[in-house]
């Protein structure tokens, strides 16, 4: 069975944005700093015996836009409603990307959308596998990976 640390996270991002988007990734950009309005998407995934999480953040304008190229609207039809699902289905592609690697009979949990300045999301029991910063022509993702016990 695979864990996160196992696997090539910037490959899942990859395939992410350019199917669901039509933009490729570049990793290497700063966190966004605690100052920005942002939108993070958590999906849990559980199996026998293991426990994980895939979140997903962008600044709130990246992820407007991000919105406007996955349902090609234009960018005054968005609505944060909108916003919240299309971030959602991002954490949800990208934990059964991970899904199908992990194998083991692994479980998804519904995707969850928090929205704010000065996020700090937060899984009881889970630490820090990795934080990634990738750039795209939409703007900037992060991808963070918490394991639990």
């Amino acid at each position: 069975m695979t864990s996160f640390k196992e696997m090539d996270l910037t490959s899942l991002v990859g395939e992410m944005t350019t199917s669901m988007l039509g933009v490729a990734v570049t990793e290497g950009a700063e966190p966004v700093g605690g100052d920005i309005r942002q939108v993070v998407g958590c999906v849990h995934l559980t199996s026998p015996d293991w426990v994980g999480s895939i979140l997903v953040a962008m600044p709130a304008d990246a992820a407007a836009a991000a919105t406007a190229a996955m349902f090609m609207l234009s960018p005054d039809e968005i609505e944060e409603s909108l916003v919240a699902d299309a971030m959602g289905e991002f954490a949800n592609v990208l934990a059964g990307m991970a899904k199908t690697a992990i194998g083991g009979g692994c479980q998804l949990s519904l995707p969850s959308v928090t929205t704010g300045t000065g996020l700090k999301v937060v899984v009881p029991g889970a630490q820090l596998v990795e934080q990634r910063c990738y750039t795209t022509d939409l703007g900037r993702i992060t991808l963070t990976t918490l394991e639990g016990k």
